[in-house]
């Protein structure tokens, strides 16, 4: 955090940290105006940000749990995982033999896949809800630290209670990053509509297989977010390189946005690079 701002915290600069520390060095150093480049992990990636998009613009025009169209929604994210995929490193690609048109279109056909499950087996639990937001930032504090969260949506059921949702459009989610999210949603929830935090649900909508995961607040839950919120912040008080060390892996460094920064980064995608065109002759 820098000299002139609070601590911050969120679930994507947790994650973030734990994959690679330098990582987060660069992105809390550089921010959007510095050497950042526009750069997706993969088509995987992309089909996630198209699927998510494409929900979001179209129950907006909807009643929930009522009405989704799935063909007009698939032919936003096709048109989203076109756009999308023409800036990702060529090295990246090559990486994961994730080359050519038919790439595209087999990703295409992915996010067909993912949105017909969301409107056959995901949205109809929404019937009767009363929608409050979609894909909207909030901050909020928790013990001195700002915290930042962005639910795919939040709506009220028709007893009264309180529903925050994430998807995922993939489905080897790990426990642990799915209850600490939740957890930081439903404290937020919780703070920001002075509700009983026992009568707030967070849901996990896994999109590849059409089921919801459910977790209900708790007293134990809030005591449990802020303590990890406390720990990772204590971790990132002073930014300078020599606490924020590289985890370097050729999968993410070919895809992270600072590896023109990043001697270690350069070196394991150097050699990935030279492996892979030896491969290919």
């Amino acid at each position: 955090m820098s000299a002139t701002e609070g601590p911050k915290w969120s679930f994507s600069r947790s994650k973030l940290y734990a994959s690679c520390p330098k990582a987060l060095y660069f992105a809390e150093t550089e921010g959007p105006t510095g050497h950042i480049e526009t750069q997706f992990a993969s088509l995987a990636e992309v089909v996630g940000i198209s699927v998510h998009e494409a929900i979001s613009k179209e129950i907006q025009k909807l009643n929930p749990g009522t009405g989704f169209n799935v063909t007009r929604a698939a032919r936003d994210a096709a048109e989203l995982v076109a756009s999308m995929s023409a800036s990702m490193r060529p090295e990246a690609l090559r990486y994961r033999r994730e080359v050519g048109p038919n790439a595209i279109r087999a990703r295409q056909t992915a996010a067909w896949k993912l949105l017909m499950s969301f409107g056959r087996f995901v949205w109809p639990r929404y019937q009767g809800h009363t929608v409050i937001s979609r894909e909207t930032t909030s901050r909020f504090e928790i013990a001195g630290v700002s915290v930042s969260v962005k639910p795919d949506l939040v709506t009220r059921t028709p007893d009264g209670n309180i529903v925050v949702t994430d998807c995922k459009t993939y489905a080897d989610t790990k426990p642990e990053e799915e209850l600490l999210q939740l957890s930081a949603y439903i404290v937020w929830a919780w703070q920001k509509f002075r509700t009983p935090i026992d009568s707030i649900e967070g849901w996990i909508a896994t999109l590849p297989n059409g089921e919801i995961r459910e977790i209900r607040g708790s007293p134990a839950m809030a005591d449990e977010i802020t303590a990890r919120i406390a720990s990772d912040v204590s971790r990132w008080t002073v930014i300078a390189p020599e606490y924020f060390p590289p985890h370097p892996g050729p999968e993410k460094c070919s895809v992270c946005p600072f590896l023109a920064l990043c001697p270690e980064g350069r070196e394991v995608t150097a050699l990935m690079t030279a492996k892979t065109s030896g491969d290919n002759e």
